[in-house]
């Protein structure tokens, strides 16, 4: 469970990291207590998944990176926006990736058990609108078994 689907969002905890590199973690309510004038706070509330699947763009039988970018709805945990690169990995500059195969509206992916199909295609090459076909509760065992961090 993700901790913007806690119900009782005064459970949140801090993760403090001092000037010395010291780490602890306080409760959400004492962060007022630990800031001083010209203080800098970055948050994050971004519930990052394991969002980089590989699989198999089930048309062409290619190899396929899939990389999630965002839920098109948080309530519906199916759908996404997403980009998809062909072969390579992390360890390739962005930019010197090969393109995915062709795509289409309709095609499906195989991330193992988890299957996926694009909804459209978005405004670049790569972006596209992806549909899990599966329950939310499927989609995330699936995203945990075979989804790797990005």
């Amino acid at each position: 469970m993700i901790a913007a689907h806690r119900p009782d969002r005064r459970s949140g905890r801090l993760l403090v990291v001092d000037t010395h590199r010291t780490m602890r973690h306080l409760p959400r309510a004492e962060l007022g207590m630990l800031l001083a004038p010209g203080d800098l706070v970055v948050g994050n509330d971004a519930a990052t998944l394991p969002a980089s699947l590989w699989g198999t763009h089930v048309p062409s039988g290619k190899a396929i990176e899939i990389r999630l970018a965002g839920w098109l709805s948080p309530p519906d945990p199916t759908r996404f926006v997403a980009l998809a690169f062909g072969s390579g990995d992390h360890r390739t500059r962005t930019e010197d990736r090969p393109a995915p195969p062709p795509l289409s509206p309709g095609d499906y992916f195989q991330f193992g058990r988890l299957e996926a199909s694009i909804e459209r295609l978005l405004d670049h090459p790569r972006l596209l609108q992806l549909r899990f076909h599966s329950n939310g509760a499927a989609v995330f065992a699936g995203l945990a078994q075979h989804g790797r961090p990005i």
